[in-house]
């Protein structure tokens, strides 16, 4: 009986899936992403404010008041944070007043940009809508919503995947200019964080690209060659 339950389960699931997808709308859409920036919002705003670890959380704040008097990280004092790190408690604070708030309105704000972006890397990479969307929020649940303030670790891991996404979707429609304008941006923001992240993100994804691209001069000169044998 068991057996019979689930082979019926799973006949019903794809059928169920088609069904959902035709009565589907653009409308949907666009209203189910609303939802989950809203939730991406409140969450962070509402659960940071029940936490704060003393001294650790404290070079956050001391960082970003610093540089709110004017002091130049690595000139006028020592710190071993990343530069991304820096400037994103840098602009809390010059938004949204320096306050402990500052850093859960930017945190808020970053995890709703970064949850678009990836749905949108995801679904030029022809992943479905709905799917793209569990996965960008499943990867914001595991990284962001997990601390809920701004921090050098979960801002970390959200970058390297925008970039590793925007490598895929370099490697395969490399002559997009917002495909070029995604892989630029995710560079240049993800090698301003962490570096035991970074560096190995940044350098996995060249990687990536570098053996894709020799694919594809290898699948051209063969066409050249091919083309060559048949003109002589």
């Amino acid at each position: 009986r068991d057996y019979k339950v689930t082979g019926v389960q799973t006949c019903a699931l794809p059928i169920s899936m088609q069904w959902f997808r035709r009565r589907w709308r653009d409308a949907y859409t666009y209203g189910a992403l609303l939802g989950v920036c809203g939730f991406l919002c409140a969450f962070p705003i509402h659960e940071g404010r029940w936490q704060y670890g003393a001294w650790d959380f404290n070079i956050l704040i001391d960082a970003g008041w610093r540089q709110m008097l004017g002091q130049v990280p690595f000139v006028d004092f020592v710190t071993t944070n990343p530069p991304g790190f820096n400037l994103g408690i840098k602009y809390a604070f010059e938004w949204f007043g320096v306050s402990w708030d500052a850093n859960l309105y930017f945190s808020a704000l970053f995890a709703c940009v970064t949850f678009l972006w990836m749905y949108w890397l995801m679904v030029r990479l022809s992943l479905g809508r709905l799917a793209a969307m569990a996965v960008a929020f499943a990867i914001e649940c595991a990284a962001m919503l997990t601390l809920c303030f701004w921090w050098y670790n979960n801002s970390t891991l959200i970058l390297a995947a925008v970039f590793f996404l925007s490598c895929l979707l370099y490697a395969t429609q490399s002559r997009s200019i917002p495909t070029q304008a995604s892989y630029l941006v995710s560079l240049t923001l993800l090698s301003l964080m962490k570096p035991n992240i970074a560096g190995v993100s940044i350098a996995g994804g060249v990687v990536l690209l570098l053996v894709v691209t020799e694919r594809k001069i290898d699948r051209k000169s063969t066409r050249l060659n091919s083309s060559h044998l048949v003109i002589s």
